[in-house]
């Protein structure tokens, strides 16, 4: 009888031990699923600020685009050939030089007639 005494009053410890044991696993899972929610918070507003970055980035370069726009380097004549006004405009488009036969070229922009644009 002592033994069963014994073994229950082990037994009891053991179970108070593994109870102490879950509730501090549980303040430890809450204490973690609370920083979890802080992370995924600041994951989400980092995350809209660099949307709002990117958004201001595109309407700036689209706004310096238009701009450019009033100014035009070439222009297409037709689907298959591009028209440059002067040699300015092929620099500046990245078009020069430009070689006979190659969409952009002129004889106007051509000097020394060697078939070369734009030199």
């Amino acid at each position: 009888m002592k033994k069963t005494n014994e073994q229950l009053k082990q037994q009891q410890q053991q179970i108070s031990a593994l109870q102490k044991n879950k509730q501090d696993l549980e303040a430890k899972l809450k204490s973690c699923e609370e920083e979890k929610k802080k992370l995924q918070a600041e994951i989400t507003q980092k995350e809209n600020e660099a949307k709002a970055s990117e958004e201001k980035k595109q309407q700036t370069s689209l706004h310096s685009s238009s701009a450019s726009d009033n100014h035009p380097t070439a222009t297409k004549k037709s689907s298959s050939s591009v028209y440059y006004p002067n040699c300015s405009a092929a620099r500046a488009a990245g078009a020069a030089p430009i070689y006979e036969g190659e969409p952009g070229y002129a004889k106007k922009l051509d000097r020394d007639g060697d078939g070369i644009a734009c030199e």
